[in-house]
């Protein structure tokens, strides 16, 4: 029995080390910041949502030093060359790009669960602070603890051995998709953690970043394809345009809202570059169906199919438009028509990219991230549509809603081209070989 636990033990000495870390810093954070919390409410704010977040950051503040100080004990020795007997800066590069991928995505969930559970605790509950900061850490640590394991394996962060390129390539982008989703929920939880009052801020605020995010990200791609003189330049060229013009109309939208006051700023200047955005990202998309994925679906298949989506989403969004009675324009129905038609002739090549792809190959998951762009503005654009149709108030509520999905959108763009520039250094390949 001793022998088969040593056996245990050693066989997973390194999760078991990682995990005792992680309860020895959550135990000692959970006493201190229910006592400072408690102290918090009683001397300083009352406010539950200030309170909640003072007391995330206590959290933080306390757990993430000593866990760093106790990983740190636990693996030195691997941190030092056993020849030379310096530090061996590799490793230590490496297993800290992990374990910022692992906690990217692993805290955010933690401190969207965390901050939610205590201001819901101290709103709606008798309970005293220093009960709240203790139930919802421990109800968001155990979401936590489950989502850090299955990172850790899934990013492979005990396997110190050399890897086969493949293998590198393939950890590297495991990577980059936990911190994209990770910035995914981070950002958008600003919006679904603010009041109804701050709301229009924050939804504001976080699509400006996002799609400024994304903008930076394609001009830096363009410019390096420009550089090497690649073939495939116009393309992102026109997906840097695309993405330009949208962030435009952001910006623009923002200005209505924020400046002028106005809650649903619909029809305005800010659909004039929405629109002509979807000229040069239609281009960049077909420009990829045409390179990859053409020889799966016909490119008159595609076309005819994008028609018949096109029409039907008009029409049935005619349809609801004429039961809700509302009385619009000829322009203002024409736009509004416009956004579904445009968004079905892009949605059917990103599904079809998507599926192409669905294996997730490393040398084209920059073409899924791009298409999953497509479908996250889609799915906005039709719920906002939906909702502007059938009662213009809807459509100002709901608005926060479907602006997640466009930040998820813009992320999506941003991860897309950080994976395709790594990927281009992992393999040594000349920019100009590859799309």
């Amino acid at each position: 029995m001793i022998l088969k636990s040593a056996q245990f033990y050693q066989q997973y000495r390194d999760i078991i080390l990682f995990n005792k870390n992680l309860i020895i810093s959550a135990i000692v954070s959970l006493i201190l910041t229910a006592i400072i919390t408690q102290y918090y409410y009683y001397n300083a704010s009352s406010n539950n949502f200030e309170v909640s977040l003072v007391s995330l950051l206590i959290e933080y503040v306390i757990e993430t030093p000593i866990f760093v100080v106790l990983y740190y004990i636990d693996n030195k020795k691997i941190y030092v060359d056993p020849v030379s007997g310096k530090k061996n800066l590799s490793t230590v590069k490496t297993d800290l790009k992990k374990l910022f991928a692992v906690f990217s995505l692993s805290d955010v969930i933690y401190a969207v669960a965390q901050i939610s559970f205590e201001f819901n605790l101290l709103q709606h509950s008798t309970v005293e602070p220093y009960q709240a900061s203790v139930y919802s850490s421990l109800i968001a640590w155990a979401i936590f603890f489950v989502i850090v394991n299955l990172s850790v394996r899934s990013v492979r962060l005990f396997d110190r051995e050399r890897l086969r390129k493949s293998i590198e390539i393939l950890l590297e982008l495991r990577y980059v998709i936990l911190t994209l989703v990770g910035f995914i929920i981070l950002v958008n939880a600003f919006i679904f953690l603010s009041s109804i009052s701050t709301r229009v801020v924050y939804t504001n605020l976080t699509i400006n970043v996002t799609a400024a995010t994304a903008l930076c990200a394609a001009i830096i791609v363009l410019f390096r394809q420009i550089r090497v003189h690649s073939q495939y330049s116009k393309t992102f060229g026109f997906l840097a345009v695309g993405v330009g013009l949208w962030f435009t109309a952001e910006i623009i939208w923002t200005y209505y809202q924020l400046g002028l006051g106005i809650e649903t700023p619909f029809p305005s200047l800010a659909d004039v570059f929405w629109l002509a955005g979807y000229v040069p990202l239609t281009y960049h998309l077909y420009r990829i169906y045409n390179t990859v994925t053409k020889k799966i679906t016909g490119g008159d298949t595609v076309v005819v199919v994008s028609a018949m989506v096109a029409a039907a989403l008009a029409f049935l969004l005619y349809l609801v438009f004429d039961v809700s009675g509302q009385h619009q324009g000829v322009l203002e129905l024409i736009i509004n028509l416009a956004y579904p038609v445009l968004d079905a002739i892009l949605l059917i090549p990103a599904i079809v990219i998507l599926w192409s792809f669905r294996r997730g190959e490393p040398a084209y998951t920059h073409w899924v991230m791009i298409s999953l762009f497509i479908i996250f503005v889609t799915v906005a654009d039709i719920g906002f549509d939906y909702a502007l149709a059938v009662d213009e108030d809807s459509a100002s509520q709901q608005e926060w809603v479907w602006d997640m999905f466009y930040n998820a959108g813009y992320l999506s763009i941003a991860g897309a081209l950080f994976w395709h520039n790594r990927y281009l250094v992992l393999t040594k390949n000349n920019v100009a070989t590859r799309l």
